[in-house]
């Protein structure tokens, strides 16, 4: 029995939102062609040349204008949100390319992209200075502006002079006219540290007193778990499952000495795959408990997970400072405590190596040699 006919049409292909870019597109064909800003009037009247243009066709459409500051902007963001995760989630790098875009396409965005000049980029760079930005923030986002312009050459959507060009424009630099300097960060004081003590839960003192004898970074202090320590050999070795520099394939190896190793030892059990350092009433991921917290208006209840993150434990020591009358710090300031402490006494190599600002392209022989000093660093005094 054969089938009836049917007068069903094939849908044409939909008007989309990308999320990362706050744009409006269309596939057609597996081709992403982008529209311009979601809702706006523009982006619904491309919508309608395009599916014309298709529907007459049927192929994906042919863009022979020249390619926008935009366009790129939009494009390099839907590439970034694949690349820049970590564990699935997003990178804090993703946020700081989205700002460096958004001032980008606010400033040039209807220019086509050969058009961009180093005179172009010291305008977005006044851009950024007119919104008080530090000037080390800024120079940060410069070259994240010209690495989206390289990306761009990788992709065939503009000329590589656009972006040598680019190379061009020095750094802001201190001292610059109209330019905010922030104040260098500093070591915490110790009398500062020992302050909040009474004021944090034992878990967050321990990391305090990890950071302060390791250097080692909040997001790797909060994550540690038994599984990841080495403790056959007179120091310790922590090697975190997850760090800052593993996108560049360099491990990150943390000395503990004898005196970081008691501090460990209070919070190891028996399960090498659980996180040392929980909060109080944690439970683990799937089974988390509310617990009471006071407030300021009064009392609520928040579920706990298996762990901090590196922001609780930047508002539990916050929190902490308020109640010990003391000006705020930062579980970061800790590891320039640290590292003052071992530049004195060791030298800026040691320190170095310690915090994990180990070059990439350092060779695995002078790794090696680097590696020992930092141990027997930390056995001396850690």
């Amino acid at each position: 029995m054969t089938k009836p006919p049917t007068n069903k049409t094939k849908k044409p292909p939909a008007y989309l939102f990308h999320r990362a870019s706050g744009h409006a597109r269309v596939r057609i064909l597996g081709q992403d062609v982008y529209l311009g800003k979601y809702g706006s009037t523009k982006s619904k009247e491309k919508y309608a040349v395009v599916l014309a243009e298709y529907a007459a066709t049927g192929a994906a459409p042919r863009d022979d204008t020249p390619t926008t500051i935009a366009e790129i902007a939009v494009r390099f963001l839907a590439d970034a949100d694949h690349r820049y995760r970590k564990n699935g989630r997003r990178t804090s790098e993703f946020s700081n390319m989205q700002y460096a875009a958004e001032v980008l396409v606010e400033t040039f965005g209807p220019l086509p992209a050969a058009d961009f000049t180093p005179r172009a980029l010291r305008i977005v760079r006044q851009a950024m200075i007119d919104r008080r930005w530090s000037r080390k923030s800024i120079n940060r986002m410069t070259s994240r502006v010209r690495r989206i312009f390289r990306w761009g050459v990788a992709e065939g959507l503009v000329d590589a002079g656009v972006w040598q060009a680019l190379s061009a424009l020095d750094g802001l630099r201190r001292g610059a006219d109209g330019v905010v300097d922030r104040p260098r960060i500093r070591p915490v004081p110790p009398p500062a540290i020992d302050a909040i003590q009474p004021h944090v839960a034992p878990p967050v003192w321990a990391m305090v007193e990890l950071q302060r004898l390791t250097g080692m970074r909040s997001g790797e202090v909060v994550i540690m778990r038994g599984v990841d320590l080495d403790v056959s050999g007179d120091v310790w070795l922590y090697r975190p499952a997850s760090h800052k520099t593993e996108h560049h394939d360099i491990e990150r190896i943390v000395e503990i000495g004898p005196r970081g190793q008691i501090v460990v030892s209070r919070f190891l059990c028996g399960d090498p795959n659980q996180y040392l350092f929980r909060p109080p009433g944690g439970q683990g991921a799937r089974g988390g408990v509310h617990y009471r917290e006071k407030t300021a208006g009064g009392v609520s209840g928040r579920r706990v997970g298996d762990r901090y993150t590196p922001g609780s434990y930047r508002r539990s020591i916050s929190r902490a400072c308020k109640l010990a009358g003391i000006d705020g710090w930062t579980p970061h300031r800790l590891r320039h405590t640290f590292a003052t402490e071992v530049r004195r006494l060791f030298g800026v190599e040691v320190a170095r190596v310690m915090l994990g600002h180990r070059s990439a392209i350092t060779t695995e022989i002078y790794a090696e040699a680097d590696r020992q000093a930092a141990s027997k660093a930390a056995l001396a005094a850690f």
